[in-house]
């Protein structure tokens, strides 16, 4: 096949060639058997307690059934890409997941589920740990967490509002 012109070839340009460079080579994480062994699994914790569709005034009732620790502390992700969440200065949003002795249904049919403390309900949780006396939610003592409202956010969609109250036993 013949095309009806043909168009002059480029103006060649001296070209540098850098040498390859050194692939980087990846961070190696080291730790010890027993940090493997002692290592949270999902699989360990109860079914998370979902907030999605609740209506305002619904709540959630229980008793901890394990002291929290740094092992319940995860970096939060978003919901849609599953990427890690920071902060404008750049520090990890961070959740924790607090196992509680729930009434049994359906959906928790062992009575046991798994709450995920993050944004305002965090601080008010915070708030309610320092009224009781506790730095940490510890095991045998009462949660109650309420879906007291919602407000606008800068991105959109409305914010629940968390009421948080903890009685140390």
């Amino acid at each position: 096949m013949s095309f009806p012109f043909t168009q002059p070839p480029a103006p060649q340009q001296a070209q540098t060639v850098e040498p390859p460079s050194q692939p980087s080579k990846p961070t190696v994480v080291q730790g010890s058997l027993a940090a493997f062994v002692r290592q949270p699994s999902y699989s360990e914790r109860p079914p998370s307690i979902s907030w999605k569709g609740a209506p305002i005034g619904a709540t959630v009732e229980g008793t901890i059934v394990k002291t929290c620790t740094d092992q319940d502390v995860i970096h939060s992700t978003d919901p849609v890409t599953h990427s890690p969440l920071f902060y404008a200065d750049g520090s990890p949003k961070l959740a924790l997941a607090v196992q509680l002795q729930i009434p049994p249904s359906d959906q928790f049919p062992d009575g046991l589920g798994t709450l995920w403390v993050r944004g305002q309900m965090a601080g008010a949780l915070n708030s309610a740990l320092a009224a009781s006396g506790r730095d940490v939610p510890t095991a045998g003592d009462k949660l109650a967490v309420t879906f007291e409202s919602e407000k606008p956010s800068p991105r959109g969609f409305a914010q629940k509002i968390y009421r948080v109250e903890y009685l140390a036993q």
